[in-house]
């Protein structure tokens, strides 16, 4: 069985996302958080000696989330590469 990893681009999320919608979420994620029914494990952070590109440093950063009895989770995966983003110090969009 072969699977896709669907792709989109900031104009394509910002279509299909509703702001006041996206607010309420994260309010309740929050609220959730704080009453102790989700699960947010620490930052993992992996530091990238050279990137592959270059002999910089590298970077890369995952989180991930989850609401007690909910359907979903989330995981974020955020690279950091200066020569990604053109400067001699690593940055992310973490």
């Amino acid at each position: 069985m072969s699977r896709e990893a669907l792709i989109l681009r900031e104009p394509e999320i910002r279509a299909l996302l509703d702001p006041q919608a996206c607010i309420a979420a994260m309010e309740k994620a929050f609220a959730a958080y704080s009453t102790g029914q989700a699960q947010l494990p620490g930052v993992i952070h992996l530091d990238i000696p050279e990137n592959g590109l270059s002999q910089k440093r590298g970077e890369i950063h995952i989180k991930a989330g989850y609401l007690h009895g909910g359907l979903y989770y989330a995981v974020r995966s955020s690279p950091g590469s200066p020569t990604i983003h053109g400067s001699d110090s690593p940055r992310t969009s973490a």
